[in-house]
């Protein structure tokens, strides 16, 4: 086991990132415990007033969960950046001051978010799960030669079923795979994104920001759009938060969505 305490791992709360909308595979598991699935493996996380505590070696935490959870990044930087005046995202911010932006699997992550078009977290969520389990090896994410050739019918994606087999056919000939991201500009990778049918700027740019951690990017959902007119007469100052806007989005949404409080 892994265990740090509060005080060294800061801006840290495994609840708040998993209702934040960007993920679908951390799920609760017991009072303040939750099990995170990620690049085959299974991780518990257990948090109380004190203590955070990871069960895995010491190994298998500095390979794949420390990445993971984004520990290297200062998101209480994020934080003080923040315009003082600006009281709604100050709020939002420290209610939601625990959220990290994960470095998941970038494959998973365009399924996932073209899972998620018209849709919602729970609905998707067991999507996501029933896909696991049902065409993943062990349970992990099913790898894109095994989506372009199953039958996804009886998967309860609607017409985004056909989306999923088409953008796993690209991903499994390789002029969509995760490497050809590498290296491209944010707006390249973008308009490459754009060019799959069944993703659009929203679907896109939570790919950007969660599946290739450009964090930049600001996907904009009716909450989005409701909390920029209602907050900031229809123009987020983007500007202020170049570099970190999808972070500013993460604090936003999370707020507006599991309650102002």
């Amino acid at each position: 086991m892994i265990v740090f305490s509060r005080d060294e791992l800061t801006e840290f709360d495994i609840g708040q990132i998993a209702s934040s909308g960007q993920c679908f595979r951390i799920l609760p598991c017991g009072e303040g415990i939750w099990e995170a699935s990620a690049f085959g493996k299974r991780l518990r996380v257990e948090m109380d007033g004190r203590r955070v505590v990871f069960s895995c070696d010491q190994d298998e935490f500095e390979r794949i969960w420390k990445d993971y959870f984004d520990l290297d990044t200062d998101y209480g930087a994020f934080i003080r950046s923040i315009d003082p005046e600006d009281a709604y995202l100050m709020a939002a911010s420290k209610a939601g001051s625990g959220i990290r932006i994960l470095r998941q699997d970038t494959w998973e992550m365009m399924v996932t978010f073209v899972i998620s078009q018209n849709n919602n977290i729970p609905r998707i969520r067991g999507i996501v799960n029933a896909l696991c389990e049902r065409l993943g090896k062990d349970g992990s994410f099913p790898e894109p030669e095994v989506l372009c050739t199953a039958d996804l019918s009886g998967f309860r994606m609607g017409y985004r079923d056909v989306y999923v087999s088409g953008l796993a056919r690209l991903v499994a000939e390789g002029s969509l795979c995760p490497e050809v991201f590498d290296g491209l500009a944010d707006e390249d990778a973008r308009k490459l994104l754009l060019s799959v049918k069944g993703i659009g700027p929203k679907v896109a740019d939570c790919i950007l920001l969660f599946g290739l951690h450009r964090l930049d990017y600001m996907p904009m959902d009716t909450w989005m759009k409701r909390i920029i007119k209602e907050h900031y007469g229809g123009r987020f100052p983007k500007e202020k938060y170049k570099g970190c806007n999808g972070v500013m989005q993460q604090y936003l949404f999370n707020y507006a969505v599991n309650g102002e409080q």
